[in-house]
């Protein structure tokens, strides 16, 4: 199941109701793919990017477009990721 909120598109994998979903004030592009169990605060995703299930976003960041966050990584407050960049798992 998928479900599209507001003007953008958020592709958000409804198979759990994902009790430690934390997503608060972010911004996402077009065709983003947000797994369950993730801490996103905001911050910004650019378009066609995905991240991965207990990933945590901090305050400030900036992911580019394209970008693949696999499971487990924390990125911290304020750092950017430019475009297509693969952020390995438990980074």
């Amino acid at each position: 199941l998928w479900e599209t909120a507001l003007w953008w598109t958020i592709k958000v994998k409804k198979s759990q109701a994902g009790p430690l979903q934390k997503i608060r004030d972010v911004e996402v592009g077009n065709d983003v793919v947000i797994e369950d169990f993730v801490n996103l605060y905001e911050c910004r995703i650019g378009e066609g990017s995905y991240i991965g299930a207990f990933v945590e976003i901090g305050k400030g960041v900036t992911i580019g477009r394209n970008c693949r966050i696999q499971s487990m990584a924390y990125i911290c407050p304020g750092v950017g990721i430019e475009d297509e960049v693969y952020v390995g798992e438990r980074s």
